[in-house]
C-alpha cells in the first residue's frame, strides 16, 4: 500500500520545506505570497504514510484536532519553531526537546524511517546524526545516496529535465515541447521572437520555478517591440535572477483550458525492483499558468493519451532509476489537440497530489477510483469566517464524515485562515459532477454574503 515504507518501524517525518525552496523563494523577499507557500503545505504530513508518525516542523497545524478527530489520522506534530525560515533540520540538531522526543519516539528497538517533503542534504545530515549520538538506526528509503543527491537537484531544474528527456527519447517521439536553454536576457528576447516569428506561442519560466507563478506567455496573435517585451520581462525579472531561462513552445488542446495531467511514482534503489506508478491527475491551473489543484478520476485512464504517458513515463522513471534517483517524483504533462503528450517537468519528490492521493487510499482503499472522484483546490478564499471553529461550524454539514457517506468536503489545510483567509480542501464523490457540485457549495459557504 505504502511503496516505500514499512509499518512495523516508527515513521519520523520532517518539513523541509524551506530547505529545499529556500533559495528560490528567498527571491520573493518578506512578502505574503512566500508565507503562503510554507503554510500552505505543513499540514501534508498528516496525510502521509497511513500510520502513527511524529511530525517535526516550524508551524503548528490548525487542523491538528480535525485530522485527528474527525478523520481519524494518526500523528504527533512537534513544533520546532516559530520562524518559518532557516533550516529545519539545523533546528532540530539544536533543540534539545525535540531531539529528546525523536530519540523516545525510536522506541526499544531504537529504529526510524526518516521522511521528508524533498531529499537534500541536510536529511542525510539528521540520520547520521541520530545514528552517531544516539545509536539510532535510520532508514531513508526517499531519498538517493549521498553521492547520488546531485540528481535530484539536478532533475528539479527545468535544464536538467530536458537534457535527461532528450537523451531519453528520439526526437521523433516528441516528448519535449521545443525550447531553447538561453544563458541571458538576450539569448531569450532572440528565442521569442524566433517562436514569433514561425507564428506559434511561446512561454518564458527560470531554471528553477515554483507553481508556475512566474511563468510569461507570449502570443503569436500579438504584435511585439522588443522593448514591450523587455518590460513583461522586467516585472518578473526578480523571480528569474542569474538562473538560465528557458522558452519553449506553448502547446495547445484545442479548448480554453490547458490539458495537463501528471503522474507520480515511487523509484526504488536501483537494483530494487521497477518504478512503482502510484497515481494520475489532471492539474487544475488558475488562468492557465499557476497551479491550484488536482482532479484524480478513472474516467482518466480510458483517456486517449493515457497509454502514450504511461509508455514514455515508464521509460523515462527507469531513466532516472539507472542515474540513481530514489524516492518520489512525478511528470507533469501538456497534452495537444492530437492527444500527443510532451512531458514539461519533473517534481523529484513528494509532490501536490500525494497527500491527497494517500489519504483516499487510506478511506477507500488501493482501487479508491472504482468508487469516487477527488477535487483538491489549494487555492479556496474564505470571507466572514475568522477562525477554524467557525469555518467547521458553518460547514459541518458538507464535511466528509469515514464510514458514514462516500461524498463530501475534506479541509487539508487552514493555517492562513485567519491571517490571509484561504484554505485549501478535498471534494469527494462519485463521480467529477457530485465532486465538482460539493466543492461549489462549499465554497459558497464559506463566503459570507453579509461579511464586512
Amino acid at each position: 500500500m505504502w511503496p516505500s515504507l514499512n509499518s512495523s518501524i516508527p515513521l519520523l517525518c520532517v518539513d523541509n520545506i524551506y530547505d529545499y525552496y529556500g533559495i528560490f523563494l528567498n527571491r520573493y523577499g518578506d512578502t505574503q505570497e512566500a508565507k503562503d507557500f510554507y503554510q500552505n503545505l505543513g499540514t501534508r504530513f498528516m496525510f502521509y504514510g497511513g500510520q502513527p508518525k511524529l511530525v517535526v516542523c516550524q508551524q503548528s497545524v490548525v487542523l491538528y484536532d480535525y485530522l485527528k478527530k474527525h478523520l481519524g489520522l494518526e500523528g504527533e506534530i512537534f513544533v520546532i519553531s516559530d520562524t518559518l525560515a532557516g533550516s529545519t533540520v539545523e533546528k532540530i540538531i539544536h533543540c534539545p526537546t525535540a531531539i529528546e522526543r525523536i530519540v523516545t519516539f525510536s522506541g526499544r528497538q531504537k529504529q526510524l524511517q526518516l521522511i521528508s517533503f524533498a531529499g537534500t542534504s541536510d536529511i542525510w545530515d539528521l540520520a547520521q546524526y541520530l545514528e552517531e549520538k544516539f545509536g539510532i538506526t535510520v532508514f531513508l528509503p526517499e531519498i538517493p545516496s549521498q553521492e547520488n543527491l546531485w540528481i535530484s537537484h539536478y532533475l528539479k531544474t527545468k535544464r536538467g529535465f530536458r537534457s535527461i528527456t532528450a537523451t531519453t527519447f528520439d526526437p521523433k517521439e516528441k516528448a519535449l515541447p521545443e525550447g531553447f536553454t538561453c544563458l541571458d536576457e538576450q539569448e531569450m528576447l532572440s528565442a521569442i521572437k524566433w517562436f514569433l516569428s514561425q507564428n506559434r506561442d511561446c512561454i518564458v519560466k527560470p531554471d528553477r520555478g515554483l507553481e508556475g507563478r512566474e511563468i510569461l506567455t507570449f502570443n503569436a496573435n500579438t504584435s511585439y517591440k522588443e522593448d514591450e517585451i523587455r518590460v513583461i520581462f522586467d516585472v518578473q525579472k526578480h523571480l528569474f535572477a542569474q538562473d538560465p531561462i528557458i522558452v519553449e513552445q506553448r502547446i495547445h488542446n484545442g479548448s480554453n483550458n490547458t490539458l495537463s495531467p501528471s503522474a507520480e511514482y515511487y523509484i526504488p534503489p536501483k537494483g530494487q525492483g521497477d518504478p512503482l506508478f502510484t497515481y494520475l491527475v489532471n492539474q487544475v491551473f488558475h488562468k492557465n499558468v499557476r497551479f491550484v489543484g488536482n482532479i484524480i478520476s478513472k474516467k482518466q485512464f480510458s483517456a486517449p493519451w493515457c497509454r502514450s504517458l504511461f509508455e514514455k513515463g515508464d521509460r523515462l522513471t527507469k531513466k532516472v532509476q539507472e542515474l540513481g534517483y530514489v524516492g518520489y517524483m512525478d511528470i507533469d504533462c501538456i497534452v495537444d489537440e492530437n492527444n500527443n503528450v510532451y512531458f514539461v517537468e519533473i517534481n523529484p519528490r513528494r509532490t501536490g497530489g500525494t497527500h491527497i492521493h494517500e489519504i483516499a487510499v487510506q478511506l477507500f482503499g488501493e482501487n479508491y477510483t472504482q468508487e469516487v472522484t477527488l477535487i483538491s483546490n489549494s487555492n479556496l478564499q474564505v470571507q466572514g469566517i475568522e477562525n477554524f471553529e467557525q469555518l467547521y461550524a458553518q460547514t459541518i454539514d458538507l464535511l466528509y464524515v469515514p464510514h458514514q457517506k462516500k461524498q463530501g468536503i475534506i479541509i487539508t489545510e487552514a493555517n492562513l485562515l485567519s491571517s490571509y483567509g484561504k484554505i485549501s480542501a478535498l471534494s469527494i464523490g462519485k463521480d467529477e459532477h457530485e465532486a465538482a457540485k460539493y466543492l461549489a457549495q462549499f465554497q459558497e459557504r464559506i463566503l459570507l454574503k453579509d461579511a464586512a
